[in-house]
């Protein structure tokens, strides 16, 4: 990507590097395979702090970098990283044994069978992508809000929100451990509470920095806190498939996160910051909605 000559060849490898970047969605299950029955929330908690602390603290590294030795140097960063990362990664993970036997294409079909047999996975997956879907839209549109408050704020500031957040998704660790202890579909309904009432904040005082700042905070403890209740409540379905419900939860939820970014950035287009504000509190809200339906029930006409 940082020799890319042109745009369609930075397209074309930013498609591999999104197909070998599966690595942190692999690792959920296997924690949580490790970790067992008890401390399976704990242990999802941890994994999500690394993962989404790293994404919020990438914003911060990479917009400082861009702004100051251009993107390139961005790429080529994150390669050297990756290695490094890769080559401990292969030497500390312990073996765990395979949980499926059988040929690939029955493993993939099982996914199909998984996503009909099990109404939790359809819920936990939709909430996850309506909540992940409102989550983009705002990260996706929040440098063209910065620069049209002032218009020194640019890629570096955007990012330094990204420092802002790790505040609110710090608290993943905590909400793993409650997780373990409670019902985990109660923590996903706060936490959706509070997701929601980060918009409410964008959406009244998200023309002043304070006003954003305190939304970050909110929105990414909000989301984060109901990510790791709602992925701990997906791989629970069934002990000996967590990496396949994992499968789908991520692509479902992946899906949702790319449509909203297509939305915020619609929104921005056609209604600026209010309109990336209600598509922001529309899913927000949705996700609301799937919750508070029985699972068995309310889900049967996503089959």
């Amino acid at each position: 990507m940082a020799a890319a000559p042109t745009l369609p060849w930075l397209i074309t490898t930013s498609f591999v590097a999104s197909m070998a970047s599966v690595t942190p969605q692999l690792l959920t299950p296997y924690a949580a395979q490790l970790a067992g029955p008890n401390g399976r929330g704990k242990a999802v908690g941890i994994v999500m702090l690394g993962l989404l602390g790293g994404i919020l603290v990438s914003r911060t590294v990479s917009g400082t970098i861009a702004a100051h030795f251009g993107w390139r140097v961005v790429y080529v960063l994150a390669a050297a990283a990756t290695a490094l990362v890769a080559i401990v990664l292969i030497r500390v993970l312990p073996r765990v044994p395979p949980t499926f036997s059988g040929s690939y294409r029955a493993l993939m079909g099982s996914l199909t069978q998984l996503l009909r047999e099990e109404p939790v996975v359809r819920q936990t997956s939709l909430v996850a992508a309506l909540q992940f879907a409102a989550f983009s839209a705002f990260w996706t549109t929040l440098a063209f809000h910065l620069h049209s408050l002032d218009a020194r704020y640019g890629s570096e500031t955007a990012g330094l929100f990204g420092l802002v957040g790790v505040a609110g998704a710090s608290g993943s660790y905590a909400i793993g451990k409650l997780t373990d202890a409670h019902e985990p579909r109660r923590i996903v309904f706060v936490a959706t509470l509070v997701f929601i009432a980060s918009y409410g904040v964008l959406a009244w005082k998200g023309e002043s920095i304070g006003g954003l700042i305190v939304g970050v905070i909110l929105l990414d403890l909000g989301l984060q806190s109901a990510h790791v209740s709602n992925m701990a409540r997906n791989l629970g379905v069934r002990n000996r498939a967590m990496s396949r419900a994992n499968t789908i939860y991520m692509t479902i939820r992946f899906a949702g996160g790319a449509a909203g970014s297509m939305l915020g950035n619609y929104a921005w287009s056609e209604w600026h910051w209010a309109g990336v504000c209600s598509v922001g509190a529309a899913c927000a809200c949705l996700s609301m909605v799937l919750q508070v339906v029985p699972s068995g029930n309310a889900m049967r006409a996503v089959r």
